[in-house]
């Protein structure tokens, strides 16, 4: 029955572990340096394999983020070819 205590408190400490890596990255990437955000991300995936989905999910929604910014989607899920309610042309 030891094993127990040990069982509930490993999940708190594995995302505290995977969460504090994120928060460094965030931040220095919303400071503009993403070159140094970028390396301090890859470090962390190779030391702390908790942080991947963490860091997956922070470049996935930042690149998606500046996409739309840039190409000036306005979030209508179009799909393919993206002409606003069309079907796709294959």
């Amino acid at each position: 029955m030891a094993g127990r205590g040990r069982c509930s408190v490993l999940p708190p400490v594995i995302n505290t572990v995977a969460i504090i890596p994120y928060f460094v990255v965030a931040a220095v990437d919303m400071s503009g340096y993403r070159n140094t955000a970028l390396i301090i991300h890859y470090i962390a995936c190779v030391i702390d394999p908790p942080y991947t989905v963490m860091g997956a999910l922070y470049f996935i929604s930042i690149t998606t983020t500046i996409s739309m910014l840039l190409c000036g989607g306005g979030g209508s899920g179009g799909g393919v070819g993206d002409r606003r309610g069309q079907p796709p042309s294959y």
